[in-house]
């Protein structure tokens, strides 16, 4: 990975996709309830394996999917 990648690779979004993983979520579901497109999650990934096809996520919206998630598992 280059060192641009590093200082904006949110850490949060491994565990975000674990997560979602276990919950047996599809990607659009979480994105349909965080309000994010999901090709947009789909670039997000790429850039997490170091595609450079991928873009770095806004933490502003990371949060957003992040906290979608934590009400979808609390819905289980």
């Amino acid at each position: 990975m280059h060192n641009e990648q590093l200082k904006c690779m949110p850490r949060g979004l491994e565990e975000i996709e674990t997560h979602r993983q276990k919950q047996g979520l599809t990607q659009r579901q979480l994105c349909r309830a965080a309000g994010v497109n999901p090709s947009s999650y789909t670039r997000w990934l790429q850039f997490m394996r170091g595609s450079p096809k991928g873009a770095c996520p806004n933490m502003r919206t990371l949060s957003r999917v992040s906290e979608a998630l934590m009400a979808l598992e609390a819905q289980s």
